[in-house]
């Protein structure tokens, strides 16, 4: 924490939402992915964990009744997750459902389900990102501190697992929160024969050998218990993606299918399976038996569309034709994640920097096909005649503008988001096309209004319009790409993750409260409908380097809704 100018210490600084159409972050995101594929290859740090003597589980039979919490793809911006935060300390939560007003305690455990932190890791994003706005929310917790577990997520692994493992693996406190484990997996131990197991499956993996065994080792798991698995990705709604495109099942997943062939042979059984990746509400209950499978990614990262690819139905295991789940709940809503998708058509204003990517872009493309100056008086399909036939004889002109063409047009393909490769090439090319022809619509308008004198010097005239593309295409290009997502998610079900990443929407976050005690599991889906803006808090110095955000006079406390609330009985029964 920096000193302010009075030598007090300054507010801890407020990440804001990660901002992944800007060209650094493009560039940076995409060398880490690279580099974290090959690392994960060739060296899993798992492998060194698993050399420990520390056992895997920790037990809490003692408590006859204990309440866990579960939230997942947190650390982004400050305002989500620092409201979100500050809702799991409060000591109770009071929510109105079918059953009347409930009494919610806070959480004896915090399970966090992955990409604790966003866009990559680091032991100061870390800090940054989770730590300060959690340890502010709790500072302290009496009587007892809270434990949190945490599994990791992909973007945890994109350093190899190396500030992860240093921030939840060595017992440091974060604020009022306990970290008890000792690898980055774990299986809690609960009265009435529950388990919850949080398994590590790297970057798209799988469970690794020595992660498998640690597992199948655990003494105690005997017929009749009943676990609750929490992953990293929701692989039942993957799957189901790809069974209904044709596609081929995942390479993947061989070992977590052994390790819940091991509890069937044990006689326990999986009656919830918990996920986060996707940043939205999904649960989809068993029909005839079988676990609950709920996506519950609403932690703080950008909300992830409802209406897209809709997975009503799962088919875990069944034969063609058959469903074995349904959807049950969902948030946001079918209807309110439609009309949140039209935001994109101010996509400019949501990411001002990618238009540094497409002024570039454009400014280049006017450098190799310069226009001629658009006779305006012309009836508009002659002057857009002109201007192709322009176009296309400076490529044949000069092969090396040709090359720049040909790459970028085979850029937009590789960006579209589609499982069927006609589809892929078809919308990548008139993707990249409209751009192709905004820039020599753009080009033309500015040599029209730099005037005839610059006509005359071809030197003049092209960095004329090199400079007018710049600016124009800083503009037109981002408008281009909205409306490109805007028609790709909601007409074709395609870059649902692109289509609101770019929106940075901060509203419509989730999380899970879950009461364990002698007669079951209950589980209440908890929603954010608004999270309070950046103007709504405020620095509270305590002293001693210590400190909280609050919210400002008449700013209410984030309140939850109820969005599900669903049952797993010891009597076997379900609601």
């Amino acid at each position: 924490m920096s000193a302010g100018r009075e030598g007090k210490p300054a507010a801890p600084r407020r990440s804001a939402m990660v901002g992944w159409y800007d060209p650094r972050q493009l560039l940076v995101t995409g060398m880490q992915t690279v580099v974290s594929s090959l690392f994960g290859r060739r060296a899993d740090f798992r492998l060194l964990q698993s050399l420990q003597a520390e056992a895997i589980d920790v037990d809490y039979r003692k408590e006859a009744e204990v309440w866990v919490d579960y939230i997942a793809d947190v650390g982004d911006g400050f305002n989500p997750t620092y409201a979100l935060a500050r809702t799991l300390a409060r000591p109770s939560l009071t929510v109105r459902g079918e059953r009347g007003d409930e009494e919610l305690p806070r959480g004896r455990i915090l399970v966090m389900g992955g990409d604790e932190v966003y866009p990559t890791p680091s032991p100061a994003r870390y800090q940054e990102r989770l730590v300060m706005p959690y340890s502010c929310a709790l500072p302290d917790a009496q009587p007892k501190a809270v434990d949190l577990f945490a599994i990791p997520g992909n973007h945890d692994w994109y350093d190899g697992l190396a500030s992860f493992i240093n921030l939840f693996c060595h017992g440091h406190r974060i604020g009022g929160y306990a970290t008890p484990q000792k690898r980055s997996y774990f299986a809690l131990r609960f009265a009435g024969g529950f388990w919850l197991f949080g398994v590590d499956v790297q970057l798209d993996g799988d469970l690794d050998n020595r992660q498998l065994e640690a597992f199948c080792r655990l003494e105690g798991v005997a017929r009749g218990d009943r676990v609750i698995l929490c992953v990293a990705e929701p692989f039942w709604v993957y799957e189901a993606r790809r069974a209904r495109t044709g596609g081929p099942p995942p390479p993947w997943r061989s070992n977590l299918e052994r390790l819940e062939d091991h509890l069937a042979a044990l006689g326990a059984t999986v009656v919830l399976k918990i996920a986060g990746d996707l940043h939205h509400y999904r649960h989809h209950a068993p029909r005839r038996g079988g676990p609950h499978l709920v996506t519950a990614g609403g932690g703080g990262a950008f909300l992830h569309p409802t209406h897209t690819r809709p997975v009503n139905e799962i088919p875990i295991g069944a034969p063609p034709g058959e469903r074995t789940h349904e959807l049950a709940a969902q948030y946001p809503d079918t209807k309110t994640s439609f009309r949140l998708s039209f935001r994109n058509l101010a996509f400019p204003f949501y990411n001002p920097y990618f238009g540094l990517t497409t002024g570039a872009a454009y400014m280049i493309l006017s450098w190799v096909m310069p226009p001629p100056a658009l006779a305006w008086e012309r009836p508009a399909p002659e002057a857009l005649g002109l201007l192709l036939r322009s176009g296309f004889e400076s490529l044949a002109l000069a092969p090396s503008g040709l090359l720049w063409v040909l790459l970028i047009l085979l850029g937009f393909v590789a960006f579209t988001d589609a499982d069927r490769r006609a589809f892929k090439w078809g919308a990548g090319l008139l993707h990249g096309s409209a751009h192709l022809a905004a820039s020599l619509l753009v080009a033309s308008v500015t040599l029209h209004l730099a005037g005839p004198e610059v006509h005359t010097d071809a030197l003049y005239a092209r960095l004329a319009v090199s400079l007018g593309g710049f600016a124009g295409g800083y503009l037109v290009g981002g408008l281009l790409m909205g409306i490109y997502l805007l028609i790709a998610v909601t007409l074709f079900g395609c870059h649902d993750n692109e289509a609101f990443s770019s929106l940075k929407i901060e509203g419509y976050k989730n999380f899970l409260r879950m009461r364990l005690d002698e007669k079951g599991l209950t589980v209440w889906a908890l929603g954010l409908r608004r999270v309070p803006p950046a103007r709504a808090w405020r620095w509270v110095d305590q002293g001693e380097g210590k400190g909280h955000y609050e919210l400002r006079p008449g700013v209410p406390e984030p309140a939850p809704e109820l969005v599900d609330r669903f049952e797993i009985r010891i009597d076997g029964g379900s609601g």
